[in-house]
């Protein structure tokens, strides 16, 4: 397979992994994120944060985020070769406490497909400024 084949299945593949991260903060679990949207030994980077590698330092993370708030994902741009490959993505947050404010993050993910199942290896994040713009799906960044 190769080059639009090869796009649209990985698209495909990586879209139904960004529906199971949105359910699984919807339902306020991280189980599938841990166990089937991330490697074991995944590497999460994030501006400002301390950097999280593996399960455990994930589950730290995720148990706290995903009853906190929900998210929305909007990818902008990809790449695959083979069983690698990339996705540029905005994430737009909206707390669920209503008193604070939603917010739009930008994330690279790095995937690897590993016995025919897409995985993030690693990520790296920013949060956008105010004057941003707009995010991919076309709504304005919300103020932080």
């Amino acid at each position: 397979m190769g080059g639009d084949m090869e796009m649209a299945a990985f698209r495909a593949a990586i879209d139904a992994k960004y529906a199971l991260h949105v359910q699984a903060f919807e339902d306020g679990d991280p189980e599938p994120i841990l166990t089937r949207f991330f490697t074991e030994d995944a590497l999460w980077e994030y501006a400002g944060y301390p950097r999280r590698i593996g399960r455990t330092q994930l589950r730290e993370l995720f148990d706290a985020v995903i009853r906190a708030d929900r998210v929305a994902v909007h990818p902008i741009r990809s790449f695959v070769r083979g069983d690698c490959g990339w996705d540029y993505a905005d994430y737009t947050v909206t707390p669920r406490d209503p008193s604070r404010t939603s917010w739009v993050f930008r994330q690279m993910f790095y995937w690897v497909r590993c016995d025919g199942d897409w995985r993030v290896n690693a990520c790296i994040g920013f949060t956008l400024p105010d004057d941003a713009g707009r995010s991919a799906a076309g709504t304005a960044a919300p103020a932080a």
